[in-house]
């Protein structure tokens, strides 16, 4: 039996604003240091969970421009990296996940590690990503390897049977488990001839030789297509 993958997106009403927050500097002869962050503009809440809106976010989160503007429209829609904004003083400094050049480093993580699929799937050789990942997680997950998760069960809603759930502890780790499952499963990654973005093909469902993402796409080269024959 598959297990249930749930995570709670909050994401305020209205979404965030980008504003600067300074903080003074660690020694006396240190400057304040400024950082970017993302402030809710509204204290009421919308939630959701996340596995069950997009199976895909964190391609989006890869392809999302590591700009003040392109992240905050990812909030938006998913809300904040870590719970509560992923911000907390520790020696008088900001969590860099908070912050948006965190940010920027996050989405650096995860488009490189999509690369490493790409490349691993044409090559057949995956030794290169399991070395990647490992020291993402090391790296991310204060010096802990592999995605923080509670396993619980839960009542299985169709036939009341018992069903082993697994829940990721921030929307970062969320992102990162939907990767590793696609990695595993039997999703295949593909490159959009169009757009050049990424997107899955489920193995042994569809056509296997897709090249557009969407119909969007697809139409926008017809018409390319049909505009210069």
């Amino acid at each position: 039996m598959s297990a249930l993958l749930e995570y709670e997106c909050q994401v305020p009403v209205g979404g965030y604003d980008i504003i600067t927050m300074e903080e003074p500097g660690l020694y006396p002869d240190e400057g304040p240091k400024r950082w970017s962050i993302l402030q809710p503009r509204s204290k009421r809440i919308r939630r959701f969970d996340l596995f069950e809106v997009s199976a895909s976010a964190f391609l989006e989160f890869a392809q999302t421009r590591p700009t003040p503007d392109g992240i905050k429209d990812f909030a938006d829609r998913y809300g904040l990296l870590e719970p509560e904004g992923g911000l907390y003083r520790k020696r008088q400094q900001l969590y860099a996940g908070g912050t948006i050049g965190g940010w920027s480093g996050r989405i650096g993580d995860m488009h490189r590690t999509i690369e490493l699929w790409n490349m691993s799937e044409r090559t057949g050789d995956f030794s290169k990503i399991i070395r990647a990942v490992q020291k993402t997680f090391v790296h991310h997950a204060d010096f802990v390897p592999g995605v923080p998760v509670e396993i619980l069960l839960k009542e299985d809603p169709l036939n009341a049977s018992a069903r082993l759930c697994i829940r990721p502890h921030s929307l970062l780790h969320s992102l990162w488990a939907q990767l590793l499952l696609a990695i595993d499963g039997n999703l295949n990654l593909r490159v959009c001839v169009e757009c050049r973005k990424w997107f899955t093909l489920e193995a042994g469902r569809g056509r296997s030789d897709k090249e557009y993402c969407s119909n969007a796409c697809r139409m926008r080269a017809y018409r390319k297509r049909k505009g210069s024959g």
